[in-house]
């Protein structure tokens, strides 16, 4: 399988950038080219310094989280543009020691999740493979069907094992009781799946509402509030932002319990290192006044 994709680099010099007024409703300047219907952003650079030569990674949005995943060079210039959609995460990573783009791309969904797949394109730009998670029954929130189910919030190729960590969530029921709610509660639970590129093969799962015991819904740092109640009012409890190996084990940065969770492979709680207490500073993003999450962990 190709995507059809355009790369400057074939255009030749007759290639001219001309800048594009601005429409009466936008709020970024794009440049159009002689050669080519390519409409992009432009991108002013500013350095403070001297900086090694290298290329941006970038899906500027158009208002509607709809965007192209973009390379420039560092003095601004389009490199290459792929196709329009949905687009998150891009950036260059290496499979089997081979230099791939990957970016992950489908649909959000009104909580700040996303589900779809994660495209790897090789030095040609052509589509090389596509991870997806189909595996098992997902409640989305979504009014229609979707292809898969990996969440955007992670997308790390691991270059030696051939597989990638993604996260996914899921609308489903719990007892909240414990926090004050309801015992017939709606909660959105928080996945990790190994998954092997070449098959899509799922090598592990891990579920925070399976494993409520060890990571009991009152460690969370995001209040109940009025959520909860319903199946379209889900309490968003967990939130993975990232999972990375470690040894034949997993860490997860769990957004609202501001920790980070050592996962087993037999899927129990090794650990849980909270930032609570610590003599060293782990970044965690403000909820409130004195609620924080976790962003980002990796080894």
């Amino acid at each position: 399988m190709q995507l059809s994709l355009i790369t400057l680099c074939t255009l030749g010099i007759g290639a001219t950038a001309v800048q594009a007024a601005l429409a009466p409703n936008s709020t970024w300047p794009v440049q159009s080219y002689n050669s080519t219907k390519i409409r992009a952003s432009v991108l002013e650079t500013t350095k403070m310094g001297e900086t090694d030569p290298g290329y941006i990674f970038v899906t500027p949005w158009n208002g509607h989280r709809s965007g192209h995943p973009s390379i420039y060079k560092d003095d601004g210039q389009l490199v290459w543009q792929g196709p329009e959609g949905t687009i998150f995460g891009f950036r260059p990573q290496n499979l089997s020691n081979n230099p791939m783009l990957v970016f992950w791309e489908g649909d959000f969904t009104g909580t700040g999740y996303g589900h779809g797949a994660v495209n790897l394109l090789n030095s040609s730009y052509h589509l090389v493979h596509k991870v997806t998670l189909t595996e098992g029954y997902f409640n989305t929130g979504l009014d229609h069907e979707v292809e898969s189910h990996i969440d955007y919030h992670e997308g790390i190729v691991e270059n030696d094992k051939k597989a990638l960590l993604v996260a996914a969530a899921n609308i489903t029921q719990a007892d909240l009781r414990s926090v004050g709610g309801p015992e017939e509660g709606w909660v959105i639970d928080g996945l990790i799946y190994d998954i092997d590129i070449e098959t899509n093969k799922v090598l592990f799962r891990w579920s925070a509402v399976e494993h409520i015991d060890q990571i009991p819904f009152k460690l969370s740092q995001r209040p109940l509030l009025d959520t909860g109640t319903s199946e379209k009012n889900p309490w968003d409890f967990f939130r993975v932002s990232s999972t990375v190996r470690y040894g034949d084990d997993y860490l997860i940065s769990w957004d609202y319990g501001c920790s980070v969770l050592h996962i087993a492979r037999n899927g129990s709680v090794a650990w849980n290192l909270n930032v609570s207490g610590l003599s060293f500073s782990i970044y965690c993003d403000t909820i409130d006044v004195d609620r924080r999450l976790m962003r980002d962990i990796r080894a």
